[in-house]
């Protein structure tokens, strides 16, 4: 229908959706209590959008609890919105601090920075590899540029990399690093 949906949140693991988000004067919707009971009171660290459905959205928490940090959200714009935790083996109480998704695969295909570096899972977050061509440093944000399938990212105190991600998921042979000054 073209109309953005906007998601947002943070501290005691608050979390809203805004309909019609170019309009002022539009209420938001509280889903918070559509959270699992157990992150209720976390950080939400990270909210993004699944880029070809507005209805799903990929969560991240960046406290330190020994549960998965990362969770999909799907049908977010109904009644009974449904939550699964795709931390998969992601080291445990290891906080996420930002996801990103491959546009081309987003439901496959995701990033995550974490205070230990950048991680990434091919099949929706069942399991995770450490990207080693990368240090262990504190990731603050991700972007995906699709035009040349390069990842930006953001960093605390060590500064900004572009990653070369290859078409197959093989992070661990098609990855490039350059470093942005």
């Amino acid at each position: 229908d073209g109309v953005p949906t906007m998601y947002f949140g943070g501290t005691n693991g608050k979390f809203y959706r805004q309909d019609n988000a170019i309009y002022t004067g539009i209420s938001s919707h509280n889903l918070t209590s559509t959270l699992p009971m157990i992150l209720r009171g976390d950080h939400i660290s990270w909210i993004r959008v699944h880029p070809k459905d507005r209805t799903t959205a990929y969560i991240s928490f960046s406290d330190i609890e020994p549960r998965s940090r990362v969770y999909k959200g799907k049908n977010l714009t109904t009644g009974a919105p449904t939550w699964t935790a795709i931390g998969g083996d992601l080291p445990s109480e290891l906080p996420v601090n930002c996801i990103e998704v491959d546009p081309e695969n987003p439901d496959d295909i995701l990033f995550a920075g974490t205070d230990f570096g950048l991680y990434y899972t091919c099949n929706g977050g069942v399991n995770w590899t450490k990207v080693s061509i990368l240090a262990n440093v504190d990731i603050r944000q991700l972007e995906f540029r699709a035009r040349d399938r390069h990842l930006f990212v953001f960093t605390h105190g060590r500064g900004i990399f572009r990653v070369g991600i290859g078409d197959d998921c093989g992070a661990g042979t098609g990855y490039t690093l350059v470093y942005i000054e």
